[in-house]
């Protein structure tokens, strides 16, 4: 479930998604909506459990129910150069962010994370600017956040294989874990422990925290 609150004028309340009626400030993408998701490490399991981020029309959204976050193979030791993902459900907004906060749990750490991710204007001009491919422009209209172990977040942009293919880093989050959570606290019970498979357990044997360059 995602929400919307106009800060600076009146709160909308929304689930998936509504477009309230104040004028934009801003020119409006190129492209209906910007996507984002997340991963974590091969072997090394976390789940978002809450997102809301502030959009450059002053919006903050709220994602209830974010998408699920789903593992990328091929990060086993490090973050890999090309991150590919790109569908989304409950995951998506209108606006370019300004800020984006997360919730979410490390299966590996055994704790929950409160990460917070900036994102200058030199981002949302990498959103508004197309890219020449044979296929027609392309857009950085998808956001891959990779979540690790010590609570190291970071945000990419894809970029096509005309140009190389590898990533672009447009963010690296803020996270603070414990006593220090604020809103966090309400997103951090996990009922079902934190378990981690057999793999997981045979992956991280043996071998020195947190298991990669993150």
């Amino acid at each position: 479930m995602s929400v919307s609150l106009k800060l600076n004028v009146f709160y909308c309340t929304i689930i998936f998604s509504y477009t309230c009626s104040a004028a934009p400030k801003n020119p409006p993408l190129p492209y209906d909506e910007w996507t984002y998701v997340f991963v974590y490490p091969s072997y090394l399991p976390a789940q978002v459990t809450y997102v809301r981020f502030l959009d450059t029309d002053g919006y903050l959204n709220q994602n209830y129910a974010p998408d699920l976050t789903t593992a990328d193979s091929m990060s086993v030791n490090a973050w890999r150069k090309i991150i590919l993902r790109s569908t989304a459900i409950a995951n998506k907004g209108k606006m370019p962010p300004q800020w984006m906060q997360i919730c979410w749990k490390s299966f590996v750490d055994k704790k929950v994370y409160q990460t917070t991710l900036e994102f200058p204007s030199e981002v949302w001009k990498l959103m508004r600017q197309p890219i020449a491919t044979p296929l027609g422009d392309y857009y950085r209209n998808n956001m891959v956040i990779g979540v690790a172990p010590e609570g190291k977040v970071r945000a990419w942009f894809n970029t096509p294989d005309i140009n190389g293919g590898e990533n672009i880093q447009i963010a690296e989050g803020e996270t603070v874990n414990g006593n220090d959570l604020t809103f966090c606290k309400n997103f951090g019970a996990y009922k079902g422990g934190y378990k981690l498979s057999a793999a997981a357990k045979k992956f991280v044997e043996g071998k020195t925290y947190p298991y990669g360059k993150w």
